[in-house]
């Protein structure tokens, strides 16, 4: 347990997630990440990152969002009415840092809060929705933690290709016709997993 001086790391793991944007997401096959999250009791501000949104992502989107806009190239700003968690963070003193999905469906919730006294505060109030969700306290510093389900899809077949070996097996431009994506996604993709391990690797070893 963390002293209360310090500020609390801490992941609530959504089995069954509500979350209105998600099984558009999911189901878009489109490489995202949501990157920020504003979270407030009726409605909830998500920054998201996607590799492309389509006219058909777009119109599922705005059929469960209340407002949807590019503020750049890939990173798009949607309103939605708010999610039983967003709702709980919205009433709790928390920091919502991160959200990432799961190899099995869930969503992933990395939270920061201010006392170790509110983690199970902040456990019975989500019991109290009669969702499922369990949360847990400390890092979550496994090299590769933070990777989308469809970056580490990604960088295992870019590793099993040769892509990465030092006499190179495969080109980008290859890869990407095999994948069936445009280079520049790939190279895109790649380049965020590969940051997000070595980050995870200097953060578990420093």
């Amino acid at each position: 347990m963390k002293k209360n001086r310090e500020i609390i790391e801490t992941y609530v793991r959504a089995l069954e997630p509500n979350c209105p944007i998600l099984t558009p997401l999911i189901n878009s096959r489109s490489e995202f990440e949501i990157e920020q999250l504003n979270a407030g009791i009726e409605s909830t501000n998500h920054l998201v990152w996607m590799e492309k949104l389509s006219e058909g992502l777009r119109s599922d989107l705005k059929k469960n969002a209340t407002f949807v806009k590019a503020v750049s190239r890939h990173n798009f700003w949607i309103e939605t009415h708010s999610c039983t968690i967003c709702r709980v963070i919205s009433t709790i003193q928390a920091i919502p840092i991160s959200v990432r999905p799961s190899d099995s469906g869930a969503l992933i919730y990395k939270l920061f809060l201010p006392d170790s006294r509110l983690v199970p505060k902040l456990r019975t109030m989500l019991e109290d929705t009669k969702e499922k969700f369990t949360v847990y306290e400390g890092n979550d510093n496994t090299v590769g933690a933070s990777l989308t389900m469809r970056q580490r899809e990604l960088l295992l077949l870019a590793l099993r290709e040769g892509y990465f070996d030092s006499d190179r097996k495969i080109s980008l431009t290859d890869l990407a016709k095999k994948i069936g994506i445009s280079t520049k996604t790939l190279q895109e993709t790649l380049r965020r997993a590969t940051k997000k391990v070595v980050q995870d690797y200097v953060t578990e070893k420093l």
